[in-house]
């Protein structure tokens, strides 16, 4: 900070030169603004609670920058050019020491004088930006809104609970927390991959290429990701600003899960037919609210890398299964069709992958250890039930992720014929491998087995049930 930037404005001087009366009046009247009743009452300023409501309830942030002096000093901090070169210089030396990748951060990464972000107007006096001390209050009261010198930061859960809690406004902190434009500001800077306002996007590309090899999984050892994998989309409001309302999502997201005793396969179970933060919707849907949760998951689905480690990992577990030893199973087509499951915005249609479980209900499975009762009446259960004013197997025919994946599995090239040599082996006296059969004539105008022929397949199983 150059010395020269702290010198007192002519805005704060009289006709003499000399500090002008209204500027020691302004830091009076902060101070009396605090409502003191003792001097003893300044001890109480190590509890934040009581700086937080000092600042919300009384105008002492008003009458502090009613000081042209302090208000224009305070501005030229958030444009002074060496000080946000060496704050960036700074940031680039704990990005490297941290995360062990190279990346250089620059001033205007830190700049947030952009009218979107709405902290600074300009004066047209001094022809110059200052920033609005309501958005310093607001700074202050969202910081100040838990106490933070109290908190437990080892544990996740409590973290959670006090971000979800309603202070005596009626509002929660995570949500008055986001409402502050300043910290709008940050995120968008750190979080935004949509429209990537600083470039940030290829720093976490590499972070993630040089972190996943560090998890211990050989297989992951040469994963590389690009850039699509955290391209997001829809995250950004009218003015392409980070819509906070993704962040909140994917906070009470979490909220519902105890973090403190992690996933297991189970959980997904958990999220079903319940409505644990009483929001009207169940949790299930909650957990893929947020649009940068749906960006991830459907580029996670798509990654080029991720497709090909998975490929890798099938491919080699299938092989070790002495009854599949003789088939020539191309794993690819059904893995690539995860990524095809999409809803009218291009997402991962996660409502569609809830239909599998509600059929999973009708057949009493509710965890995973349950799938050893499914048996062989199964179709018959299906259609005997009703889904939506439709029998259960019609529910399952018209369900996209289960066309899809059979369609994979049906139409690969060498699994008819090993099928049909597998039975003769073990059906004495009759050879089947002479029968030439194909699913591609039940195709619908997509190229998939259709819902009606599924239908109709699966109506004739459930009649050989009867």
């Amino acid at each position: 900070i150059n010395p020269e930037s702290l010198n007192v404005s002519e805005l704060a001087l009289d006709e003499n030169g000399r500090l002008n009366r209204s500027e020691i009046h302004a830091l009076l009247g902060a101070f009396n603004a605090l409502e003191l009743e003792s001097f003893e009452e300044l001890n109480n300023f190590t509890d934040l609670s009581f700086v937080y409501e000092k600042v919300v309830e009384t105008e002492f942030v008003e009458k502090l920058f009613e000081s042209d002096w302090l208000h224009l000093s305070i501005s030229r901090l958030f444009t002074n050019e060496s000080l946000l070169n060496a704050l960036a210089s700074l940031a680039s030396r704990y990005a490297e020491a941290y995360t062990n990748v190279e990346y250089e951060f620059v001033a205007s990464d830190l700049d947030f004088t952009q009218d979107a972000y709405g902290l600074f107007e300009m004066n047209a006096e001094l022809e110059e930006l200052l920033i609005k001390p309501a958005a310093i209050k607001d700074l202050l009261s969202a910081g100040l809104r838990i106490d933070w010198l109290n908190v437990d930061f080892g544990d996740l859960n409590g973290i959670l609970d006090l971000l979800q809690e309603e202070g005596a406004d009626g509002i929660r902190n995570i949500e008055y927390m986001l409402e502050t434009d300043a910290i709008v500001a940050i995120l968008d800077k750190v979080l935004n991959l949509e429209t990537d306002p600083i470039g940030i996007r290829s720093y976490y590309t590499l972070v993630l290429n040089e972190f996943l090899p560090q998890l211990g999984i050989n297989a992951l050892a040469e994963l590389e990701v690009t850039e699509e994998l955290i391209t997001f989309r829809d995250v950004v409001d009218e003015n392409g600003i980070l819509d906070v309302a993704h962040i909140v999502a994917i906070l009470d997201a979490f909220a519902l899960v105890d973090l403190n005793q992690g996933f297991t396969a189970d959980t997904v179970f958990d999220f079903l037919n319940v409505d644990e933060n009483n929001n009207g919707v169940e949790d299930y849907e909650d957990i893929f609210a947020s649009n940068i949760v749906l960006s991830l998951l459907t580029n996670i689905l798509n990654e080029e890398a991720v497709l090909d480690f998975a490929d890798t990992f099938l491919t080699n577990f299938i092989g070790r299964i002495i009854l599949l030893e003789d088939l020539d199973f191309e794993v690819a087509p059904i893995i690539d069709v995860l990524g095809q499951i999409v809803d009218e915005n291009g997402n991962f249609d996660y409502m569609d992958v809830r239909r599998v479980f509600t059929t999973l209900e009708h057949l009493g499975v509710e965890s995973f250890g349950d799938f050893g009762n499914i048996g062989l009446d199964a179709l018959y259960v299906l259609v005997e039930t009703d889904e939506d004013g439709t029998d259960g197997l019609r529910f399952v025919a018209e369900t996209k992720i289960v066309r899809h994946m059979l369609d994979a599995v049906l139409k690969q090239e060498n699994l008819i014929p090993w099928g049909l040599e597998f039975a003769s082996d073990r059906i004495a006296g009759i050879d089947l491998t002479s029968i030439d059969f194909t699913f591609d004539g039940y195709d619908d105008v997509d190229g998939v087995l259709s819902a009606d022929h599924l239908y109709e397949f699966l109506l004739a199983g459930a009649a050989i049930d009867i």
